[in-house]
């Protein structure tokens, strides 16, 4: 009888550091050409909230907000902005738990970095372009000291990546996997307790 080796289960996840690259190889054909286009920094003040957490939800409605002005258009120092494009947007940590958002809109319009700044008024925020480079490496990532915050663990859902209608590319078409009838896929758990379990 020969030995069989088990090897480690790496799940298609943005917080597993293997499990990352098969989320990125499912994504990568489908992202389109960044190169010089408008990206986007938002952090948070620290003392406007009671916690990290708070600062994530509150933050991420203020997203919300913010692009929908954008797309109608925003009057600023006697000029009328627009920003109607697709975009994507990446949350991030820092090694103290606080996260922070990058935006990248498809689009070289200018953006004035005050209006932005009015617009979230949570924070620091800053405007400038992307390259193709520095947007694979924002990928590849969700924490750079590896370890996710305590308060994003006992989640049962994060969103790190989500695009508009728009952002990508046509790919090729993915066969849909089925599961057997009458049973469907679960995540069951905090993602803490689920990366707990992969390990």
């Amino acid at each position: 009888m020969s030995a069989q080796i088990l090897r480690p289960y790496n799940p298609a996840s943005w917080f597993h550091p293997k499990g990352i690259y098969k989320v990125l190889a499912k994504l990568n054909p489908k992202l389109p050409d960044v190169e010089g286009k408008l990206f986007l920094t938002f952090t948070f003040d620290r003392l406007l909230f009671a916690n990290e957490s708070l600062a994530f939800d509150h933050g991420r409605d203020r997203l919300r907000r913010v692009f929908f002005a954008l797309r109608k258009g925003v009057k600023w120092e006697g000029k009328k902005y627009v920003i109607d494009e697709p975009y994507c947007v990446k949350v991030e940590f820092h090694a103290d738990g606080w996260p922070h958002f990058h935006a990248i809109f498809l689009t070289r319009r200018f953006l004035p970095a005050g209006l932005l700044s009015d617009l979230w008024g949570l924070g620091r925020t800053n405007v400038g372009r992307i390259t193709n480079d520095e947007f694979t490496y924002l990928l590849k990532y969700v924490t750079k000291s590896g370890t996710l915050p305590q308060w994003a663990l006992r989640r049962r859902r994060l969103r790190v990546f989500q695009s508009s209608r728009g952002f990508y590319t046509s790919a090729p078409e993915e066969k849909p996997t089925s599961t057997p009838t009458g049973l469907t896929r679960r995540r069951s758990g905090s993602l803490g307790q689920r990366l707990e379990r992969w390990r």
